[in-house]
């Protein structure tokens, strides 16, 4: 789950340079549909995702938070290291699990980052990637109710993903697995407070400025230069 939410984030937020433009986009077909989810989930993390994450942002020690984020990202590892696979990089994939398995042992669960330390940069990698690389290029861009920005290719791969190629189905007990789960979406919410305030003040229309950003980001990390 850390994957999708991640990827939204990213979305959201991390491309401050994308132009805004009122016109139609050839990859928006549905977008009467999309900006409906979109207002829904903006409304809904107006009040209720975004407080929460102010006020951990503000409680939690800023080490304490780099942990979290730490081990959330190790997680992330096992399913960079499966799409390296599919995708026919063994090399990225040992690279993947030798920083989980340092990350996991040295790292105590991930919660220190040791492998960057050791000249392993993390890679992302997820199955929506794969179905680019396995030919399916060009999907309409969707907007997910109470998920974010994405598309119907990504959208399937989420599912795939998130079913087979995470370890969050293998964490038990449930109460644990829903509470880093929680955890999770907390601490990565809060590392884009910041952010969202430079992206309302870049972006005339705040809609677009997701949209533009969020297939950009994708663009690139499917054709990497």
């Amino acid at each position: 789950m850390r994957i999708c939410l991640k990827l939204r984030l990213m979305g959201l937020f991390g491309v401050l340079s994308s132009t805004c433009s009122y016109a139609s986009h050839p990859d928006d077909p549905f977008e009467s549909f999309n900006r409906i989810a979109y207002r829904v989930n903006t409304t809904l993390d107006h009040h209720l995702l975004r407080p929460i994450a102010m006020v951990y942002d503000v409680l939690i020690p800023q080490t304490a938070k780099k942990g979290v984020l730490n081990l959330c990202a190790n997680m992330g590892e096992v399913p960079a290291m499966a799409n390296d696979l599919l995708q026919g990089h063994p090399i990225h994939a040992l690279s993947d699990l030798t920083r989980f398995g340092i990350n996991s042992t040295i790292g105590v669960a991930g919660i220190f980052d040791v492998a960057t330390h050791c000249s392993l940069q993390r890679r992302y990698n997820d199955f929506g990637i794969t179905l680019a690389k396995w030919g399916i290029r060009h999907s309409p861009y969707l907007v997910i109710p109470f998920i974010g920005p994405s598309t119907f290719r990504d959208g399937a791969g989420l599912l795939v993903n998130l079913r087979y190629l995470t370890l969050w189905p293998y964490i038990t007990p449930i109460p644990l697995r829903n509470n880093l789960f929680a955890l999770d979406i907390l601490s990565l919410r809060a590392t884009f407070l910041d952010a969202e305030d430079i992206m309302h003040e870049a972006a005339l229309d705040p809609y677009v400025f997701i949209r533009n950003a969020y297939l950009q980001k994708r663009a690139s990390l499917i054709n990497p230069h």
